[in-house]
């Protein structure tokens, strides 16, 4: 059976029962650059509530067909396990952002690299691994990331999000930014995450004209004015 996402019955899987069901489902059809949808990854000592939904998050950029703004779509899985078959993906919000282009001119080379005319690919359009999910004592956090031209001259960087919802199960953004120190150089398919303290790390690829291709990661501490990445690079 073709399906965008799969729900396994966890609780039976850590035991070995062999009754162990699992649920396959389609996402509701979106305008999309790129077939992929993240979903949230809990982390950290707190879990999720047992009937909290699973959350999964898609791109949508106003250059995509169909989308007249910039934001992010919000999907909810939701299931009982007493009533398998009644399980359901739907769409939950649509939270508008600032304004981010994901359209490159090229195809998968407009990244360069220092010694060789061959370019990398931004790999735009979609959600970095990982969403990350973290509950604290009167609220919950979602972090993400993805690529973006950040000047119209196919130079990437990194637009980075913290949603939060206060134990209401209706996110907002709390904050958001794009990162991109200087005018030469590229950041791109970027990983960000959150500790037990709100502080966010985000790291990515780097590389430039006269700068060969490696990693570096920046980041900045809870009480930092918001919107903004403050470790130096």
């Amino acid at each position: 059976e073709t399906a965008d996402c799969a729900i396994l019955n966890r609780e039976k899987l850590l035991i070995g029962d062999p009754t162990a069901e699992i649920v396959k489902m389609t996402f509701p059809d979106i305008p999309r650059g790129f077939n992929s949808f993240v979903p949230a990854y809990a982390e950290g000592p707190t879990e999720p509530e047992a009937n909290e939904p699973c959350y999964f998050f898609a791109v949508q950029d106003n250059s995509f067909p169909g989308v007249e703004t910039d934001h992010i779509k919000v999907f909810r899985a939701d299931i009982d396990w007493s009533a398998p078959e009644d399980a359901s993906v739907s769409i939950s919000q649509s939270l508008n952002t600032a304004p981010f282009n994901t359209s490159f001119s090229g195809t998968s080379d407009d990244v360069p690299q220092k010694g060789t005319t061959q370019g990398l690919d931004p790999i735009t359009s979609f959600f970095m691994y990982r969403a990350q999910y973290r509950r604290f004592d009167d609220y919950n956090t979602i972090v993400l990331c993805q690529t973006v031209d950040v000047d119209g001259t196919d130079r990437a960087g990194i637009r980075w999000y913290e949603l939060r919802d206060n134990n209401s199960q209706t996110w907002s953004i709390y904050q958001q930014g794009t990162y991109s120190p200087d005018e030469e150089n590229h950041r791109w398919m970027g990983s960000i995450a959150m500790d037990r303290l709100g502080n966010i790390a985000l790291g990515y690829s780097f590389s430039g004209p006269d700068e060969y291709p490696g990693l570096r990661y920046t980041g900045r501490f809870k009480g930092d004015p918001l919107g903004e990445m403050t470790v130096n690079e």
